[in-house]
């Protein structure tokens, strides 16, 4: 006879804590950034040159990796849209532990686009706690990630942003991600990947996991597996997401290899594989379709 402690039950009660503690840490990471009371530092420059009389992004993430101090990036009204013609974004360290506090990139309610022309990936994030907010972050162009790469020493949170029109060689045509992913409200959407993952690709080979609440994978295409979603040993546990139209040769929506799906309040709609799983295909690892409603409920009142 079956207890309440039985494996089944221990894991899923451990994986339900873990989503708690993660999202907690985010959510009280962004309270902090949004009650910020500190001098933000405010982009002032389209361009991305360095030494112009204003101040670009470029210089701006410099400025906030010089010091251990917690940090805001503003724009000015007049930024709408920034163009990439020097490479990828870097921020944090890949061979370092963090050693600054929380950085927060906050485009508004009106969103500022940053645009890669299909030149370079567009965010590079190596370490820290980082909060991606308002951002739209366009035709990237990177083996991994042409939108977004987060490296496992870094925890990052996208909030109410759009990736789009992104290309991968490799894997994570929007975003390749092998460190803590918190999505909110996000729309990962017309991202191409020649491997996996044409929207998303998580991999916890290094510890990766990713945590959506309802974020939506739109007409995304992988050429190989995971045309929305491409989960590698990860724990991924999705609250209403919407995936609608995303295509590959297997898991034309996700693919689970190896990893624990968890998903609630889903949406599936016109999602295409060539050959097995149009919505979900999985091969070894575990999909919990369960009820995370209570979750969900504690999370909207941490929140």
């Amino acid at each position: 006879m079956k207890t309440c402690l039985d494996q089944t039950c221990i894991g899923t009660c451990l994986r339900a804590i873990a989503l708690l503690l993660a999202i907690s840490v985010a959510a009280a990471t962004t309270a902090a950034a949004q009650n910020f009371d500190g001098e933000p530092i405010v982009v002032d420059d389209d361009g991305d040159d360095v030494g112009t009389e204003g101040l670009t992004l470029r210089e701006a993430i410099a400025q906030a990796e010089a010091t251990a101090a917690d940090d805001l990036i503003a724009f000015a009204d007049h930024i709408s849209v920034i163009h990439l013609t020097r490479g990828e974004l870097w921020i944090g360290d890949l061979y370092m532990p963090p050693n600054s506090g929380w950085l927060m990139i906050d485009g508004g309610e009106g969103r500022v686009r940053i645009d890669a022309g299909g030149q370079s990936g567009i965010l590079d994030i190596q370490s820290g706690p980082v909060i991606v907010k308002g951002l739209e972050l366009v035709n990237g162009s990177a083996s991994l990630g042409g939108g977004l790469l987060v490296w496992d020493l870094a925890s990052v949170t996208l909030e109410d942003s759009l990736v789009s029109g992104n290309y991968a060689t490799d894997a994570g045509g929007g975003i390749f991600s092998i460190g803590e992913l918190i999505m909110f409200d996000a729309v990962i959407e017309n991202n191409y990947s020649r491997d996996s993952g044409g929207g998303l690709h998580i991999d916890a080979t290094w510890g990766g996991s990713l945590f959506a609440i309802e974020s939506s994978f739109w007409d995304n295409e992988a050429r190989g597996v995971g045309g929305g979603i491409f989960n590698c040993v990860a724990e991924v546990m999705l609250i209403a997401p919407d995936l609608f139209f995303n295509t590959a040769r297997n898991g034309g929506g996700i693919y689970n290899y190896g990893g624990h799906l968890s998903i609630s309040d889903e949406a599936f709609a016109g999602n295409l594989a060539a050959r097995n799983g149009d919505d979900i295909y999985y091969t070894t690892g575990s999909f919990d379709p369960a009820d995370l409603g209570p979750v969900r409920t504690a999370l909207a009142e941490a929140l």
